[in-house]
């Protein structure tokens, strides 16, 4: 009877010890795994011939989100190939220079050559239906090419 009392005794204060901690400054820590679905790498890349002339736009995104303020880094191609053989590639890669969440919709500025707006799939969260604006600058003009994306999260 008295070892049964004693177990009483130990197991009261270890309960009162672990679960009524008020002082304790620390706040419990999430666990690893809570990070946002946009978190993570996403790519599309799309073709479109007109003119005799074949325009292929490649995108990769390294994407960190928190409160709503995306980070992260981008790789991008553009390759313009006309009928004769010859080609131009123009590409970048850096980091973001900024870019938002607000409720589904995506904005992402990559640099002043890729700018990136869309929305994450409501059937599918591992897809951002969005529009790309590519500008290149040249000689005699700035170009600015409009690509729509699939981006899908790998």
């Amino acid at each position: 009877m008295r070892s049964l009392f004693i177990m009483l005794i130990v197991s009261l204060i270890s309960f009162t010890a672990c679960s009524d901690d008020k002082n304790n400054s620390n706040p419990i820590e999430p666990p690893p795994n809570n990070q946002s679905a946009l978190s993570g790498t996403w790519n599309d890349s799309t073709s479109v011939n007109e003119n005799n002339t074949t325009r292929k736009f490649s995108l990769t995104l390294m994407l960190t989100e928190s409160n709503g303020s995306i980070s992260g880094n981008f790789s991008a191609e553009h390759v313009t190939t006309n009928n004769s053989g010859s080609f131009l590639r123009e590409g970048s890669s850096g980091t973001i220079t900024g870019g938002t969440l607000v409720g589904k919709v995506v904005t992402i500025l990559c640099s002043d050559f890729v700018s990136i707006s869309g929305e994450i799939d409501d059937s599918n969260s591992n897809e951002i239906k969005s529009i790309a604006t590519v500008s290149i600058p040249r000689i005699d003009s700035t170009y600015t090419y409009i690509y729509e994306l699939t981006l899908e999260k790998k």
